[in-house]
């Protein structure tokens, strides 16, 4: 429990995703170890000691997921299927180029031997990945993550306030790419935004209301 209270990090252990409602994309850059998978499946991930005693990643699991598919595609390393990792690339990508307008074709690599991801628009300009504002990498990551851990069998999937951060016109259109990425999983949504609540089935969705109110009629 403690360390779902201290992290922003979503829990990734598929049958069960969950997003929490203080989740980020951490800044910062994974470097080439973050490739290596350790013993028990898991991508190798840099991790400091908080205040509260547990370990928590310095690197978002978002970030490594990026990085592994884009080296992978690129059959620089051994142990990586090219096909699984090139399909991966261009899922992102297409997020990217749907909430963004451009799309990850170069890393840089930096003085403390971390990669950044520098994305490259239509006009060829280029900037990092940490330049996007918090709505973009909310959407582009919560989606990613989610069909990334979905695709070999239908999850739950639990998200505490899907609107953080998004931009009001994005709220409905989330809703939409969770059903069209992953058709399958059951989403249980915690949403203060009239949007989501609105575009779900009327016989999917429960109004939430103090003991002692009565909800309000429309």
């Amino acid at each position: 429990m403690s360390l779902l209270a201290f992290n922003s990090e979503p829990l990734l252990l598929p049958p069960f995703i969950h997003f929490n409602s203080y989740r980020k994309v951490q800044e910062g850059n994974p470097n080439l170890a973050a490739m290596v998978d350790e013993p028990r499946g898991r991508a190798r991930m840099m991790y400091s000691r908080t205040r509260y005693g547990p370990a928590v990643s310095t690197v978002s699991a978002f970030k490594i997921e990026m990085l592994r598919s884009l080296l992978g595609g690129a059959e620089l390393f051994e142990g990586f299927n090219k096909e699984e990792s090139a399909a991966t690339a261009d899922f992102l990508n297409g997020l990217l180029r749907r909430y963004t307008g451009g799309c990850i074709e170069k890393l840089r690599p930096l003085p403390d031997n971390s990669l950044d991801f520098r994305i490259t628009t239509g006009e060829g300009e280029s900037f990092a990945f940490d330049g996007l504002s918090s709505g973009q990498k909310e959407i582009v990551s919560t989606l990613f993550l989610i069909w990334r851990h979905s695709q070999l069998a239908p999850c739950v999937v639990l998200i505490d306030e899907p609107e953080l951060h998004l931009n009001a016109e994005w709220h409905a259109d989330f809703v939409e790419q969770l059903q069209k990425y992953g058709p399958h999983n059951q989403y249980i949504l915690a949403t203060h935004s009239e949007q989501i609540f609105g575009c779900v089935d009327e016989t999917r969705r429960a109004l939430l209301v103090p003991a002692d109110s009565e909800p309000q009629k429309a």
